[in-house]
């Protein structure tokens, strides 16, 4: 079925790059193929989808190509970004149809652009390559549903891949039947093995990777550097116990305050955290049986007994009325602000707070209590979104406290931008910082 009618000059591969495609040339697109590719970030790897898709479409007649997304977002950028970098130059080759984000090629193959929210118009579409990005999102009754239809009358080929996360899912059964020796149509691919760092696959140094360890999220480090899944039941702050303190503090004087915010019905705490200039805990106060007028007063006395207190992030459940009332009770009602919480957000402060334990800059109390900070910190999960993921308590579990420590520290955090608090830096991974960014084949 191949036709070698178009000729192209392919850019030179790496040689994990290299591996994948020439096994899936040798085997051939109609072979019930299926190569699973698990990988971190920055290798390379929208590099090797993108020149996989374009080697089926121009060395076969009528070949149809899905490259699946997890979202149109996904799927649009990556419409955008293939044309930037396959089609610019060879655009004579190529038909663009913006309208259903394909790409058309004389010999009759065709690239199509899809997301998984598009089910109903996907379905009885066939093809001969499937590739499946960031497959760690898809959904298993999904891919069964309506991608393996794809090829199951083509007997086509499907190239999944992703980062890792947790052990669960779609992806990570497709790396089990990877490692199944029985199953001799899958061949799986761990590009963290040892036995690529003698290719350009790792990109970091030693140095690299350590100052990576100390700025990043732990889950962040592990699954998109290391590219190495979560283990059941591994935290999202493994390193929190380095940073309990036993002593009494000398320092007692807060100067950032964060509130996660309850009606005081319900299992849900109002929960108030102090940090001190040195980055150190100084109370916790929590309740759930007070009435909101209560909590208010209590919460505006708190606030005018600490005049060192420079910056309060409440969370935004409040009520209008309630907030204004406590900014009415204040001395200095510019010190409050209402913290937007959103997926993103809650996100950006738990990583954040992630990279403090992480770096040892800040100081917790030993609140092992049942529903305490200890146990809530041990207690905290990611769970998988359909365009990223979020944190949440484990089921049987809180998070008030974990959430009101956050916006206490990234009130203390904001608060460097003002003030000196040592060694406080916003997070950024080797490959972005200026040094690397001409060295980094895969930064486009």
């Amino acid at each position: 079925m191949s036709n070698n009618n178009i000729n192209v000059e392919f850019p030179p591969l790496l040689y994990h790059q290299h591996e994948v495609l020439s096994d899936i040339i040798n085997y051939g697109y109609n072979s019930k193929r299926r190569y699973v590719i698990k990988s971190m970030r920055q290798v390379g790897k929208t590099f090797l989808l993108f020149l996989s898709a374009t080697h089926a479409a121009l060395s076969n007649k009528n070949f149809d190509i899905y490259l699946m997304s997890t979202s149109a977002y996904s799927s649009n950028k990556a419409f955008n970004e293939y044309i930037v970098q396959f089609i610019k130059d060879n655009s004579h080759l190529s038909e663009i149809r913006a309208m259903d984000k394909s790409i058309r090629f004389p010999n009759g193959s065709a690239i199509y652009f899809v997301y998984a929210g598009q089910d109903e118009n996907l379905l009885g579409n066939t093809g001969e390559l499937v590739i499946i990005d960031e497959a760690r999102k898809m959904n298993s009754e999904f891919i069964n549903r309506v991608v393996r239809q794809f090829v199951k009358r083509t007997k086509g080929t499907i190239l999944t891949v992703s980062t890792p996360l947790k052990k669960s899912g779609y992806f990570y059964e497709e790396i089990k039947k990877g490692l199944d020796p029985t199953l001799t149509n899958y061949t799986y691919y761990n590009w963290s093995d040892p036995k690529y760092d003698k290719s350009t696959l790792i990109l970091y140094s030693k140095e690299d990777r350590e100052l990576d360890r100390l700025e990043m999220p732990h889950h962040i480090y592990k699954t998109e550097v290391l590219g190495e899944f979560l283990e059941d039941g591994e935290g999202v702050f493994p390193n929190y116990e380095n940073c309990i303190y036993y002593q009494e503090l000398s320092n007692t004087q807060p100067i950032a305050l964060g509130i996660d915010w309850a009606p005081g019905t319900g299992n849900d705490d109002t929960v108030l955290t102090s940090i001190n200039s040195e980055g150190q805990v100084t109370y916790i106060w929590h309740t759930n049986d007070m009435n909101p007028l209560s909590q208010c007063n209590f919460i505006a006395d708190y606030i005018n007994s600490k005049p060192t207190i420079k910056l309060v992030y409440l969370e935004q459940n409040i009520t209008h009325t309630e907030f204004e009332y406590i900014k009415s009770k204040l001395k200095r009602p510019n010190i409050l602000v209402k913290y937007l919480t959103t997926n993103q957000s809650k996100r950006d402060f738990i990583s954040l707070l992630g990279i403090a334990f992480q770096q040892q800059t800040i100081q917790i109390p030993n609140d092992d209590q049942p529903n305490g900070l200890l146990e809530q910190l041990i207690n905290m999960d990611i769970e998988e979104t359909k365009t990223s993921y979020t944190f949440n308590a484990r089921r049987g579990f809180h998070d008030d406290k974990v959430i009101s420590l956050c916006l206490a520290w990234k009130a203390y955090y904001d608060l460097g931008n003002k003030v000196s608090l040592g060694n406080i830096k916003p997070y950024m991974p080797s490959y972005l910082r200026s040094s690397e960014k001409s060295n980094n084949p895969f930064k486009r």
